[in-house]
């Protein structure tokens, strides 16, 4: 059994959907579990997941 057999067993025995699908955004979609703590169900429409990436540069967010 390779490492993605195991993920996948890992993803497929989880019953909870939430965790389920946190699971598979880390491991299919290359997320961290940061990121994917953060999504809210406004990044979601039609089955397509919406990021929005913020600078880390506190310049970027002054209005004056």
């Amino acid at each position: 059994m390779d490492d993605k057999d195991v993920i996948d067993e890992i993803i497929f025995k989880t019953d909870n959907r939430r965790n389920r699908l946190m699971l598979d955004l880390m491991a299919r979609g290359g997320m961290r579990i940061g990121k994917v703590l953060k999504l809210r169900a406004n990044n979601v429409n039609d089955r397509k997941l919406f990021l929005s990436e913020r600078s880390k540069d506190p310049a970027a967010y002054s209005c004056g």
